[in-house]
């Protein structure tokens, strides 16, 4: 049997279900926008101040329907008017965040409450053109005959948080330039106690940073005077930059968490706010090895003096850039000159055997 391959297509035919639930669905929204428009835009007073609010606003009924946009909220989104009304609030959210949106406008119909929306969330709103902006939205919920409307002012807060980022990363950067640095660097408030520590601090100390921060740092780390007692809390220089606003700096004595001592350097500068002195900046370098190596010389020194006195030996020191001469008086005397008298290069060039004199000049002038 031959097949008949021109079937006919069957007319399409909706589902009168749905069709019936799409018209009641408009008849619906139309009866919210008349009585929307009535609402708002019929009072001249309520009117003025929507249109004057530097807030977008948007409010939507419990379907999140858009029944009514001011002109701030109309440049927000770069949408005209007409373009807005009767649409579902979501063509204002990015895609990416519709599904999670529904579920919170059920939420905030089921129990309602006004206040700002999302507070810990970063929420973003949809331009015209498909571009996303960083918004906060405020919530407040309105009692009709018609059921609950809810009016979301909405702020653009993109320069807000351009500037926050700015702060952020300066803040970031300078954290990392103070817990770099090779200084200790304390943070103290008005109490004495410690808001911030960087790691060379901590490190001098013998202390991890976390640790420091809120500790009392003259009960930690004890100042100590020059005769060796420590100072009272009140005196310690650290603090003194609280009472006269003025930097200090010396040297003291600092007490590891182990309990040894080191020996520092330390300034303390105060701290200003607009209330005026707010805590100070206490900067500290361990000078342990330098003291350390300041005495090598120093005993150096001492040993090559009682080694030059014990024999009949003369010295002198010769500056080729400054052609500054300083003899010893052991020097002097085997140049047959007195205790005081006044050298030079000449004289020292004098006092040399005629073959080496040439020789001599030459290679000092080499030198300078």
């Amino acid at each position: 049997m031959k097949k008949d391959n021109n079937i006919m297509s069957a007319p399409f035919v909706s589902d009168p279900a749905l069709e019936k639930e799409r018209q009641e669905q408009e008849s619906r929204i139309k009866r919210q926008l008349d009585f929307t428009s009535g609402l708002f835009q019929g009072d001249v007073t309520v009117r003025t101040l929507l249109e004057a609010l530097a807030e977008g606003v948007v409010i939507i009924d419990n379907s999140g329907t858009i029944l009514l946009v001011n002109t701030s909220a109309e440049k927000m989104f770069d949408y005209p008017k007409q373009e807005l009304i009767g649409k579902p609030l979501s063509v204002l959210i990015p895609e990416r965040f519709r599904k999670v949106h529904e579920k919170h406008v059920a939420h905030y119909f089921d129990a309602a409450w006004a206040g700002p929306m999302g507070k810990h969330l970063d929420l973003a709103g949809r331009r015209r053109d498909g571009c996303e902006f960083p918004l906060e939205i405020s919530l407040n919920f309105i009692e009709t005959i018609n059921g609950v409307l809810v009016l979301n002012l909405i702020s653009d807060v993109t320069e807000r948080k351009q500037m926050e980022d700015k702060f952020k990363k300066i803040s970031m950067q300078n954290e990392l330039i103070l817990a770099s640095a090779g200084e200790g660097i304390i943070g103290l408030d008005l109490e004495g106690n410690v808001t911030f520590v960087n790691a060379s601090a901590a490190a001098m100390l013998g202390y991890e940073a976390n640790k420091l921060v809120g500790r009392n740092g003259h009960s930690m780390w004890h100042c100590v005077r020059s005769d060796g007692l420590l100072y009272p809390a009140e005196e310690c220089p650290i603090y003194a930059a609280y009472k006269d606003g003025v930097i200090r700096s010396g040297e003291e004595v600092y007490w590891r968490k182990d309990g040894s001592g080191f020996s520092v350097e330390f300034t303390s500068r105060p701290m200003f706010s607009d209330e005026g002195i707010v805590g100070a900046v206490l900067t500290f370098k361990d000078t342990t090895e330098r003291k350390r190596m300041e005495k090598v010389l120093k005993d150096s020194e001492e040993l090559l003096r009682l080694a030059i006195e014990s024999t009949d030996i003369g010295t002198f020191d010769f500056h080729p850039s400054t052609g500054e001469l300083i003899w010893s008086e052991r020097t002097k005397r085997h140049f047959g000159l007195p205790s005081d008298a006044r050298v030079d290069f000449s004289i020292f060039l004098a006092g040399l055997h005629p073959a080496d004199r040439e020789r001599v000049k030459r290679n000092s002038e080499n030198v300078l």
